[in-house]
């Protein structure tokens, strides 16, 4: 099997299949702070479905049933928030868009870990956004398969099983593959983010959680995906 044909079957990127380039989010961001208001409503149409990805895996299965509210929720109640505030982003690049509105559902997610009295809050599970000034993704394209009711059922059952994956990695590696591959972080963001001696140990440890993701879904899929 050639290594062409190897990506067309990896199901993390299966899941990502359609998502535009992240050049092409600056001149909307640029318009929705200038008060575009269809802009940033664009704006944010195309960050939901990463976001709410990254929200589900930041909550965690316990704290999804303790706060009674799912993913959706705190992502609406983010956009709420950032609505009236995205005038004053310090806009850099695209990626770091995501960053900041990651940093509000953080804020979101700790209060409802604080109001479902978990006093032994897991600091490691809810690790600070303020510094990945690179953490960002883009959204999928609705033009895809997704418009086929066959392929928007199979593509968001894939969307589960590879969040859960993610979800049961350790620490390091599920959070190498959200600023990767999620993210689609640059090297030295990464670098910066994880504290990693060098863009050569951060590549390393993204290959190791990238096999460590394969072995999890390789036993969900036995057959092959």
């Amino acid at each position: 099997m050639t290594e062409e044909s190897e990506e067309l079957v990896d199901p993390l990127e299966q899941t990502f299949d359609g998502r535009p380039a992240l050049s092409g989010i600056m001149p909307v961001a640029e318009r929705a702070q200038a008060g575009d208001a269809e802009a940033l409503n664009q704006l944010f149409q195309h960050f939901q479905e990463p976001l709410r990805r990254i929200v589900r895996m930041r909550l965690g299965k316990q704290l999804r049933h303790a706060s009674q509210m799912d993913s959706m929720d705190f992502v609406q109640n983010t956009f709420v928030k950032a609505h009236d505030k995205f005038g004053a982003f310090e806009l850099r690049h695209e990626s770091g868009i995501i960053a900041w509105l990651a940093r509000i559902a953080e804020r979101q997610i700790s209060d409802a870990h604080s109001h479902a009295n978990a006093s032994k809050r897991d600091h490691s599970r809810l690790a600070r956004l303020d510094d990945l000034l690179g953490f960002s993704d883009s959204s999928f394209d609705p033009a895809s398969d997704e418009t086929l009711p066959e392929g928007r059922a199979w593509r968001e059952e894939m969307r589960g099983i590879v969040d859960e994956c993610v979800e049961e990695l350790n620490d390091e590696y599920r959070e190498m593959i959200l600023l990767r591959d999620y993210a689609q972080a640059d090297w030295a963001t990464i670098v910066e983010a994880t504290g990693a001696p060098t863009t050569g140990a951060a590549q390393t440890k993204h290959v190791r959680a990238r096999a460590a993701l394969s072995v999890k879904m390789a036993r969900r899929f036995p057959d092959g995906f």
